[in-house]
């Protein structure tokens, strides 16, 4: 390096070498965490909440969720980091599997989850009670009438033979 050459910056012959150094670092990078809030069970063809949405990275960069499941589930997303699950039938109760991706953009963590799907117990229909008709239910009401009735004139022949005595 001469004062004054091609890697001197200052212009000038003057006993001084004037360098620019450009130094790289590369920032670690810290892989997100990821916190998911669900129950532990539900009924199937029900729906449940996951919430995945106090996932966070220690850099502060935005997080992507991406959420894998079998094909025949199906989940709608409600806002960012949290889904609703709508249950699949089952015939038995069946644990489903499922995982959660999230990325910062430069690294990218999964978590397994799992929830237990309850199978609902058939209720048989209730045994049919039989109704009375409209006629059976003035029945009982028609023989009391009648029999006060009966009592009545008895008691009142009664009362004129004594009183004809």
């Amino acid at each position: 390096m001469a004062d004054n050459g091609d890697a001197d910056h200052d212009g000038h012959q003057n006993g001084e070498v004037a360098l620019t150094l450009v130094a790289f670092t590369t920032a670690k990078n810290n892989a997100p965490q990821i916190k998911v809030k669900m129950a532990n069970s539900g009924l199937e063809q029900t729906k449940v909440l996951i919430d995945a949405s106090q996932s966070m990275d220690a850099d502060g960069d935005p997080l992507q969720f991406t959420w894998q499941f079998a094909a025949d589930v199906s989940f709608q997303q409600l806002r960012h980091g949290v889904i609703e699950l709508t249950l699949p039938k089952v015939d038995k109760d069946t644990w489903l599997n499922f995982g959660v991706q999230v990325s910062d953009g430069q690294q990218t963590v999964k978590q397994a989850l799992q929830l237990l799907v309850q199978d609902k117990p058939i209720t048989p229909d209730p045994e049919p009670q039989p109704q009375p008709d409209a006629g059976e239910g003035s029945g009982g009401s028609i023989n009391l009438l009648m029999l006060l009735a009966l009592l009545f004139i008895a008691g009142f022949r009664k009362a004129e033979q004594l009183n004809r005595t």
